[in-house]
């Protein structure tokens, strides 16, 4: 790995930020299902559901930005 190109590290990093905020919403959304009357803590799981949203969003706009670094190296 230390002689892979930016491009590749920022793709490979994107990649396993994506692979966390997978792991983060499958138990999110596990404990949401698991007690669905508790009101608040439906709630807390739901900031964190779609915060790790956002961070997904973000790993594939980096993504993107690698595939691009990468083109535009070629």
């Amino acid at each position: 790995m230390a002689d892979a190109t930016p491009s590749r590290r920022l793709r490979d990093a994107a990649h396993e930020l994506n692979n966390l905020c997978s792991t983060i919403l499958g138990f999110a959304t596990l404990a949401e299902e698991m007690d669905q009357e508790n009101s608040a803590i439906v709630a807390y799981l739901t900031e964190i559901r779609l915060a790790t949203d956002g961070v997904a969003a973000t790993a594939r706009r980096l993504r993107e930005l690698s595939l691009e670094m990468e083109n535009a190296a070629t």
